[in-house]
């Protein structure tokens, strides 16, 4: 069985790495630390702020309760945080470790320390990143505020790939009237600070933990949308803007569509040929989603098969869907490659992981550039396909 989810301490990693501030101190094995931090080489690899209590057998024994004191003393000295997570990973919550209390201890208002429990054998990833959350929206401070219309855009990962530019990206669709608050991806902790202050929470699949404990707190509505891929994308998180401020995006969706048709009037004859061509793909629900819409609405392509990351059980369950079907491309991750190698179709590296792929430019696939770039990469991928072969003739 391969499984399609990784563990709550993934999760929780997710939601706290993209605080550009902060330190992310895993109180567990070294293999933890290693495993979060394989997929992030592949982004900024400046922009890693991790470590680890790196515990031994002589922990399990004997406590590790010395060691989150000596690891936070350490991260302090070279990072100089504005805060520092303790994630914890399953064998010191077996173990018992007080790890709360150690963290309560160390901390201070000008660097807290955060437990974020996120023991593997408890809860998925998915939950990881919903709980993590939940605590970062505790954090938030009653009166902090952002100035003018904002929103928290909650989802998005700082290790999924070409994230900066997709916000980018997201932040031009917004228009300049509305300013990007808190992002999952490349904030600060004051930015979290002040998260209350929002008129809107825009939730991109996941991020309804955190949205719900703010409207809790703060009454801030929020909106779960799909990645904004493509016109509808745009249209959809403009539609989500408009109702909550008031605001008239009409010119930034016109200037989209004209923008794009005039960048891709060029390939047409190219476009043409994805017209009715099958696909799958393979991603986390939002992006899933986004992604089906995208290439059925905008090129007229037939989605034979769309996997959720959150509602798969074993892997190759389907990976077997897809190999019985007429799928001509996939869209997926790092994962899929010996999926897309053995049926010869080319793969559209859209979502978590990519382990072999790097963004050094400013490409997106959100936005008006985006729509570009995807259709581009999705042109040239095909071209240099080992074997044109199946829908690439239909």
């Amino acid at each position: 069985m391969r499984p399609s989810k990784s563990c709550m301490l993934f999760g929780s990693y997710h939601a706290l790495n993209g605080i550009k501030d902060s330190v992310v101190l895993f109180h567990s094995v070294i293999g933890c630390n290693f495993g979060t931090l394989g997929p992030h080489f592949m982004n900024d690899m400046a922009s890693i702020r991790q470590s680890s209590t790196v515990m031994s057998d002589r922990e399990v024994i004997y406590g590790g309760e010395s060691q989150i004191r000596k690891a936070v003393r350490l991260a302090k000295q070279l990072y100089s945080p504005r805060a520092v997570f303790v994630v914890s990973g399953c064998v010191p919550e077996i173990t018992g470790d007080d790890i709360g209390g150690v963290c309560a201890d160390l901390s201070s208002p000008e660097c807290p320390v955060i437990y974020v429990p996120s023991p593997g054998f408890l809860k998925d990833e998915y939950s990881g990143y919903e709980d993590a959350g939940r605590i970062l929206a505790d954090l938030a401070e009653e009166g902090k505020e952002c100035g003018g219309p904002c929103v928290n855009i909650l989802g998005p990962a700082a290790d999924d790939p070409r994230i900066d530019n997709d916000m980018n990206a997201l932040r031009l669709m917004l228009g300049p009237q509305i300013r990007v608050n808190y992002v999952s991806s490349g904030c600060s902790f004051n930015d979290i600070l002040c998260a209350g202050s929002a008129g809107l929470n825009i939730v991109i699949g996941r991020g309804t933990g955190m949205a719900e404990r703010l409207k809790e707190r703060f009454g801030t509505p929020y909106r779960v949308i799909d990645y904004p891929y493509g016109i509808t994308g745009c249209d959809e998180l403009c539609s989500a803007a408009e109702e909550a401020f008031g605001v008239d995006l009409s010119s930034v969706r016109t200037g989209f569509r004209q923008k794009t048709a005039d960048s891709l009037e060029k390939a047409f004859s190219f476009i043409q040929g994805f017209y009715a061509m099958p696909a799958a793909v393979v991603a986390d629900s939002a992006r899933a989603r986004g992604m089906e819409r995208f290439l059925t609405r905008e090129l007229g392509m037939d989605v034979c098969v769309r996997a959720c990351r959150e509602e798969m059980g074993d892997t190759e369950d389907t990976y077997d869907l897809i190999r019985g079907s007429e799928a001509a491309m996939i869209f997926g991750s790092g994962y899929e490659k010996p999926l897309a190698e053995v049926m010869e179709v080319p793969l559209i590296r859209m979502c978590y992981p990519v382990l072999d792929r790097v963004t050094l430019s400013g490409r997106s696939y959100a936005g008006v550039e985006g729509s570009v770039c995807l259709v581009e990469d999705m042109i040239n991928e095909t071209m240099a396909a080992r074997n044109l072969k199946g829908g690439l003739y239909q």
